[in-house]
């Protein structure tokens, strides 16, 4: 029997050797001594997923030959962010490529446990639009076959047959509720994003010298690796080009305080541990904000079925009971 799609996506990774963070797989093998290509190959061999096996291969393969990075990383299907394949095409030795995918890939993103929730919410909605949508036309349906087999109908009921049209303004209610919920968590999303950038722009500081920092602050400073703070980044190395003293550079640019704090503290102390304990901390805060606000959104899914299936059961039961009622007679 042909292995079905679903059951062929959910155990693709299932025994897997290699961490479901491909980057940071790769950075381990690159910060232990092997070249890109040896890295790459590796990894290739001890992943599960046959799709990936192809790609890092192939990978792998342009590399040896000695084809331009750039062309090795273009294939969007091979599971890298836009910044790790940035890294991994840089012009950087292959162990500084591993240091940096190495840190700035141990955090997670916790963002897409709230869509996950999203997207049952918004799936939640979306049934009950239609069940209301259909209510209004079958419903008074209902009240002409009840009248056709003369059952008795008390008026609550027939009032709700006959004007299933009542249901609409109730629908257009929960598209624009639904919608201002997925502006203001949208907002909340891109803070959270943006939050974690500058937790992985603190751990990459924290994993090269202090006479390093500026030139690799200079090339990551880009959209593809800080999608979100690349111009304030631009800002810093601009201004450290000019002469401008770094402490004056970090304040006021727009990142938030903690970060700025970490930096500044880490500036004065000459201490680079500071911007790793100052990453982690970041993370435990985004982290506690998302499981907050997965908790209100549980909250939300529960309240938006009760209704559903409220209305659902009552107009069901109500139903049935008027028609078996009048039949039974």
């Amino acid at each position: 029997m042909n292995e079905r799609l679903v059951e062929r996506y959910y155990w693709a990774d299932r025994f897997s050797r290699v961490s479901t963070n491909l980057a940071y797989f790769i950075g381990n093998k690159l910060c232990n001594g092997r070249n890109l290509s040896d890295a790459l190959k590796e990894a290739s061999e001890e992943i599960d997923n046959r799709k990936q096996k192809s790609l890092l291969s192939n990978a792998a393969y342009i590399i040896k030959k000695g084809e331009d990075l750039r062309f090795a990383f273009n294939d969007y299907r091979l599971k890298l962010k836009s910044k790790d394949r940035f890294i991994l095409a840089s012009s950087l030795s292959d162990m500084q490529k591993g240091i940096i995918l190495r840190n700035w890939s141990e955090s997670k993103y916790h963002g897409s446990n709230i869509l996950s929730y999203l997207m049952v919410i918004a799936t939640t909605i979306v049934f009950s639009g239609i069940v209301l949508v259909v209510s209004s036309l079958v419903l008074p349906q209902f009240c002409e076959i009840s009248l056709g087999m003369n059952v008795p109908i008390n008026s609550f009921l027939k009032a709700v047959y006959t004007n299933g049209h009542v249901f609409l303004p109730l629908v257009l209610f929960l598209f624009f509720g639904f919608s201002i919920f997925l502006l203001i968590l949208s907002f909340s999303l891109d803070n959270i994003s943006k939050t974690q950038e500058e937790a992985d722009l603190l751990s990459l500081l924290a994993s090269v010298k202090r006479s390093e920092q500026l030139a690799i602050l200079d090339l990551v400073a880009n959209v593809k690796c800080f999608p979100r703070i690349y111009k304030k980044l631009r800002r810093i190395v601009e201004n450290l080009k000019n002469g401008e003293k770094l402490e004056d550079c970090f304040n006021n640019i727009g990142l938030s305080s903690y970060t700025e704090w970490f930096l500044n503290l880490s500036y004065f102390e000459k201490d680079r541990t500071i911007l790793k304990e100052g990453a982690m901390l970041i993370n435990e805060k985004i982290m506690l904000t998302s499981l907050s606000k997965i908790k209100f959104l549980e909250v939300v899914v529960v309240i938006i079925q009760s209704l559903l299936f409220a209305v659902i059961a009552f107009s069901l039961f109500a139903s049935l009971n008027t028609v078996l009622l009048g039949c039974f007679a």
